[in-house]
């Protein structure tokens, strides 16, 4: 294993390699989207990092592909069914969809490129397909540790924060309806809201180079991937995101997530 500078940096390294991956719930479309969505991105993310880290670590290529092998086969039921609902989507989802893939694959490279600037590729390929391999008893992605459940929530602030700019420019009407939910959403999580700003804020101090592309990344990435259902028309979309923050749906999907930031390092 690759020694890492401090515990700092490797809590940044499992950020790095969460945030992308806190994504692969959102909702994209209607409602009843979500999973068969859910469930396409996070096979293109496994297959991205597992095309990437193979070719940059060709020792690793015959222990991850096995892993994928597995996990589609475990999974093959799942992805059949989400493979047929979205082929019968209407040719604007199904083009918003594969928009979305894109950027993900994308993003598992810059992940990959973020490690390495740490000289902690071959830790991030060692742990990366366990990570996004999981999911919560509801069919999304969780959190197995709290660096990973930190990292989660971190994107949902800035997701909440970059959907609120981005949703009121291209529907000026949902100002209100955005700033009530996002302000219920803060009353009731303030205290995993403070605990998440102070963690970063520590890391800025500690490592502020670091903490720099970390946040660079994740602002490119929420804005790529909410610009995908937004400049799409989607206002269903918009409503959605503000809703689900103001009515604790992330809490029902995520549940271990949430587990982690109150009680700590260990949830069962």
């Amino acid at each position: 294993m690759i020694g890492m500078r401090s515990h700092t940096t490797r809590g940044m390294l499992a950020l790095v390699g969460t945030m992308m991956a806190a994504l692969l719930a959102a909702p994209l479309a209607a409602a009843d989207q979500d999973k068969p969505v859910s469930a396409i991105v996070q096979r293109a993310m496994l297959a991205s990092v597992v095309r990437h880290c193979s070719e940059a670590y060709p020792k690793l290529a015959p222990t991850l592909k096995a892993k994928l092998d597995a996990w589609n086969a475990e999974h093959a039921d799942a992805n059949t069914a989400a493979d047929a609902f979205i082929a019968d989507l209407p040719s604007d989802n199904r083009a918003q969809i594969d928009r979305t893939v894109l950027v993900v694959e994308q993003t598992a490279s810059d992940m990959l490129g973020a490690a390495r600037r740490q000289a902690a590729g071959e830790l991030f390929c060692s742990q990366a397909f366990d990570s996004f391999g999981s999911t919560s008893s509801e069919g999304y992605y969780d959190a197995d540790n709290l660096d990973e459940a930190m990292g989660m929530y971190y994107m949902t602030m800035r997701s909440a924060e970059i959907g609120r700019e981005m949703c009121v420019a291209r529907y000026p009407h949902l100002a209100g309806h955005a700033d009530e939910a996002l302000a219920e959403w803060r009353v009731r999580e303030a205290p995993i809201i403070a605990r998440i700003e102070s963690t970063f804020d520590r890391m800025q101090r500690e490592n502020p180079d670091s903490a720099r592309h970390l946040m660079e990344m994740v602002e490119r990435n929420a804005r790529k991937i909410l610009s995908v259902a937004i400049d799409n028309g989607q206002e269903i979309y918009c409503r959605k995101h503000f809703d689900d923050l103001a009515s604790g749906e992330h809490r029902r999907a995520t549940p271990k997530m949430y587990r982690f930031l109150e009680q700590g390092s260990s949830a069962q």
